[in-house]
């Protein structure tokens, strides 16, 4: 093996010493491929021009680079890059112009599913393990912009596990990166804490800013500008929101998903906001989640949002949005006795005139028979129209129902509510806790704690440590275990 591929080899596996040595080394390919290799990983050395390297050995430059533009969501560095490519064959190369082009296509936002099954193909034909894993990858991402969710998660689960066993840092991190955005996107925020924590520990500087956005998506902390934007909105400041998503989408403009995203979070924060295509199925109530749902972590009682019913019509809207809603007085509570009278309100109000047995199945989530299903359909109808007195009235004629609203009023949906059992699981996905620590931490009694830990574990949802602490279990996922000099990747 040569030197050069020595120093490669061990970049892959986050081993950068190395490189280190040969960065200051003689004018030459290993110098080139060392500082490429380094400025990939974020340190500060002078990065040489990919066109100025040896034909033979672009496509060690060009690789790394390009991740790293595409960690930082830049646009012009990837295409700068591709151009770089020139007449280069692309046998030596790992696929990875064909790589290159179709990342930057689902950067850009574009359909490439059929591009990604073909390169998964070519990859695994070649044996190339890594490029394999990469295409994998790309499907997940195509499968999310199709809104093919249970699909993504089988493709991502299958990419995670592929790149635990091949253990080559970028890829891996790729991989783990696209299964946290997929359980995202499937309300399972608490998994996808606990992957990104685990990643935060372990990658390159340069994928620090992707995984940051991505927990403060999960309401766990990371890129702090998802929070000023949730936090203007929860003082009622319009223009202050408005100037700090137009901020955080620019920073994302060279990533098309995660640009949609923080669209999607403005409008579900601010009423006045046209409902763009990609959260309207949330926004407008035929889907109880959204990827972007938890980047608050809602209200005092656990709500994470609001139906904002006005004369004209209604809509969902963040807990922390309801400060822009004006003085729409709000409706509702966190009791088990107005939970279903609630879901009804909330479906009439968002669906607008509906016969029964429509809303009894959105409702109940089973098919209406009247000769059993009746006499209890009309005591949740009683109640919810005790809930909306002097606010709304609900009309009946014959077996169709429809909300009328009186003024502009605000109700809490339960089916967007944080139950004791997953505000426990928003802290474990973030970091190991005892009971003690968890009910100081939620502010309930140990007690409470311990009934949930107790069906949790039993469930298998969580495990027992032996330090008698807690942590969410993951079947698929496992932490990466590079042993790499944490002052490389600038820990905190």
């Amino acid at each position: 093996m040569s030197e050069l591929q020595r120093v490669v080899d061990e970049a892959a596996v986050g081993r950068f010493g190395a490189a280190r040595e040969h960065a200051e080394g003689p004018t030459g390919p290993l110098r080139d491929v060392a500082r490429c290799l380094l400025a990939s990983a974020g340190f500060d050395v002078p990065t040489p021009d990919p066109r100025a390297v040896a034909p033979e050995h672009r496509a060690k430059v060009l690789e790394p680079l390009f991740h790293a533009a595409l960690a930082r969501f830049d646009a012009n560095a990837r295409a700068s890059l591709i151009g770089a490519w020139g007449d280069l064959d692309d046998v030596d190369g790992g696929l990875l112009q064909e790589r290159m082009r179709v990342w930057d296509r689902v950067a850009r936002g574009e359909d490439v599913r059929d591009e990604a099954e073909v390169l998964y193909r070519r990859a695994s034909e070649r044996h190339d393990s890594a490029c394999a894993v990469e295409a994998m990858v790309i499907r997940v991402w195509s499968s999310i912009a199709a809104r093919e969710h249970a699909e993504a998660l089988r493709l991502a689960r299958l990419a995670s596990r592929m790149a635990s066993s091949e253990r080559l840092l970028v890829p891996e991190c790729l991989a783990h990166l696209a299964l946290a955005h997929v359980r995202r996107v499937r309300g399972s925020p608490h998994l996808a804490a606990r992957i990104l924590s685990a990643l935060r520990a372990t990658v390159p500087r340069p994928w620090h800013a992707w995984l940051d956005l991505e927990l403060a998506l999960v309401a766990s902390g990371g890129d702090a500008r998802v929070g000023a934007i949730v936090e203007a909105a929860r003082a009622g400041d319009r223009p202050e929101l408005h100037r700090r998503a137009d901020a955080l989408r620019t920073a994302c403009e060279g990533f098309a998903p995660l640009a949609r995203e923080v669209d999607a979070l403005r409008a579900a924060l601010d009423p006045n906001e046209e409902v763009p295509s990609f959260a309207a199925a949330f926004l407008r109530g035929a889907e109880a989640t959204a990827s972007f749902l938890h980047a608050d972590a809602g209200d005092t009682d656990g709500h994470l949002a609001y139906v904002h019913v006005t004369t004209t019509g209604a809509r969902r809207v963040l807990a922390a949005g309801a400060a822009l809603c004006g003085d729409a007085p709000k409706v509702g509570d966190a009791s088990a006795q107005t939970h279903r009278p609630l879901v009804l309100a909330c479906d009439l109000a968002l669906n607008g005139a509906s016969e029964v047995a429509d809303v009894f199945r959105r409702v109940y989530g089973f098919e209406y028979v009247a000769s059993r299903h009746a006499g209890a359909f009309r005591v949740t109808l009683h109640r919810a129209r005790a809930v909306l007195e002097g606010l709304a009235e609900v009309r009946r004629d014959d077996e169709r129902l429809e909300l009328v609203p009186r003024r502009a009023f605000l109700l809490a949906d339960p089916r967007c509510r944080l139950a004791l059992d997953e505000r426990v699981l928003a802290v474990l996905g973030h970091r190991r806790a005892t009971v003690a620590e968890l009910a100081e931490s939620i502010g309930v009694t140990p007690r409470a704690i311990q009934k949930v830990m107790q069906r949790l574990t039993s469930e298998g949802v969580c495990e027992a440590s032996d330090d008698r602490g807690f942590r969410v279990v993951d079947t698929t996922f496992t932490e990466p275990s590079y042993e790499v000099d944490s002052a490389l990747f600038g820990r905190t």
